[in-house]
């Protein structure tokens, strides 16, 4: 979509060959990357019901769980940012 709407910003006409190759690109990192994700929430699927067999894993738990992870590193982070700021007063 961001190629579209910038391709007139750029001056690229459609029919172009560096129009159609940057198409291609993006179409196939879009899938890659969809791959990846669906690989990578399979596999720890799979880990989980191996650790844990009796219990139903399913990937809306899995992705919960992600959100969950990210929402704590990032209060995590924004915890430990006075102290780097400190660190970095004390030093200069």
């Amino acid at each position: 979509m961001f190629l579209f709407v910038l391709s007139f910003y750029f001056g690229l006409p459609w029919r172009s060959h560096i129009f159609g190759i940057a198409l291609g690109f993006g179409v196939f990192a879009t899938v890659e990357l969809r791959l990846r994700v669906s690989a990578m929430l399979a596999t720890v699927v799979l880990h989980g019901r191996i650790v844990m067999p009796g219990a139903r894993i399913s990937v809306g738990r899995v992705t919960d769980a992600c959100e969950n992870l990210i929402q704590g590193l990032v209060r995590l982070a924004g915890l430990q940012g006075p102290t780097y700021a400190s660190r970095v007063s004390a030093a200069i």
